[in-house]
């Protein structure tokens, strides 16, 4: 349970009110193994019919539960080499729905070496994007295991 407070916690940081602001959907692999990268697959949408968006730096963290105590990693503010362009979506032309969000795609690196302490347990990673005024617009969390 504390796992899951210090993840809201982590959130908490990384998602703050914008008025663009983006789903992002995070994927984790199943397993990662101790002392090599966590990388993982950022889908970023945006839902705006008229507006794009621009990415400039990402936040991500790491929480997990290692021999009974929390550790936590981050959040860690990357800049992105290039600044990136979530499209607008496309929306019907008459009533404004979304038909099709815009859609963006990174593949960050979470942390460079996950810990020996967290050999055989269940961690979270999370990550948020941030557009170029530096306000947080949207972030996700994703979850997996550790392995020897």
């Amino acid at each position: 349970m504390k796992l899951f407070i210090y993840m809201i916690f982590i959130l908490g940081l990384v998602a703050s009110a914008s008025s663009k602001a983006v789903e992002v959907e995070l994927k984790c692999p199943l397993t990662v193994r101790v002392g090599t990268a966590l990388k993982v697959t950022e889908k970023i949408s945006n839902d705006d019919c008229y507006n794009t968006v621009s990415v400039s730096k990402i936040v991500v963290g790491l929480v997990g539960n290692g021999g009974g105590t929390i550790g936590v990693q981050g959040p860690y503010v990357i800049p992105l080499s290039v600044t990136r362009t979530v499209p607008k979506a496309t929306c019907h032309a008459t009533y404004g729905y979304v038909i099709k969000p815009g859609v963006l795609n990174l593949a960050p690196t979470v942390v460079s070496k996950i810990p020996e302490t967290l050999t055989n347990t269940l961690a979270l990673a999370s990550a948020g994007v941030m557009d170029s005024s530096g306000s947080v617009t949207g972030a996700g969390t994703c979850q997996f295991t550790v392995t020897p």
